[in-house]
């Protein structure tokens, strides 16, 4: 019984590919319809923001290698910018497409691919600019693709999951909504992102490995910056995902009727 229910919604997403992916290009293009830059704008103000945080942040934590610092910083923070907006905006997926569910017969799981296609077109235009300019830095980030690949896709099908779980139970529960960006505050200022991670206190720092937004951005920054992986972390994080996707898709085909009624 739970084999049929966990296929349900990946074979809808695989045949209704074209309608999540056209829904998504159309929100972009409405995103920027009357912007001159267009696109850009995202690129630019990641930049700009990375800028800002290296110099101030840099000051105040005293680093000795301002370019190392920079590549650190821009690379987490533009990978926490990604994670941090998938996430904060998934208990809403369900609610601000209440009147084309009630309306249409499009299955759920295509507002949740819409919305992830979506993040990840935003999410390519933001962070190529930042390593394009790191790979100034540090020219021999290049040549770490082939460590940093396996390890970007982790973290988007991560960003995929996640989100999903999420809308399904803050459409149940609203104050989940007030919650969640608690928590990625929170989360944020307690992992090594606007810091290096030698900073903090030593009996402090496996905390940090407790924190599953931090597991993930860290082995794609790393494996980027470095040029090594931890291959045992990335198969406990595949396995993860693995297991993130089957409960996901379980819980959206068991609660798609309820999702509906809630709206």
């Amino acid at each position: 019984m739970i084999r049929p229910l966990f296929l349900t919604p990946l074979d809808e997403g695989i045949r209704t590919r074209k309608l999540w992916i056209f829904m998504a290009n159309a929100k972009t293009r409405a995103r920027f319809s009357r912007s001159v830059l267009g696109s850009v704008w995202l690129g630019l103000s990641n930049v700009l923001s990375v800028s800002v945080l290296s110099v101030i942040y840099g000051y105040v934590f005293k680093v000795p290698n301002t370019v190392s610092y920079l590549v650190y910083l821009a690379i987490g923070y533009s990978l926490w910018q990604i994670l941090s907006g998938v996430i904060s905006s998934a208990p809403t997926i369900f609610e601000s497409n209440r009147h084309l569910l009630h309306n249409t017969n499009a299955p759920l799981v295509v507002f949740l691919l819409e919305e992830w296609f979506y993040n990840l077109q935003s999410a390519l235009q933001s962070l190529l600019p930042v390593i394009f300019i790191t790979a100034i830095c540090k020219p021999l980030i290049f040549a770490h693709l082939l460590n940093f690949i396996p390890c970007i896709i982790n973290f988007l099908v991560f960003i995929l999951w996640l989100p999903c779980l999420l809308s399904v139970i803050g459409t149940r529960f609203q104050d989940f909504y007030q919650l969640l960006p608690i928590v990625l505050q929170l989360s944020f200022l307690s992992s090594p992102i606007l810091y290096f991670a030698d900073s903090l206190p030593q009996n402090f720092r496996p905390l940090v490995n407790l924190n599953i937004f931090y597991l993930f951005l860290s082995q794609a920054r790393d494996s980027l910056i470095n040029g090594t992986t931890n291959w045992t972390l990335f198969l406990i994080l595949l396995l993860l995902n693995a297991t993130g996707i089957f409960v996901s898709c379980y819980c959206l085909q068991v609660y798609s009727n309820k999702i509906k009624f809630f709206l």
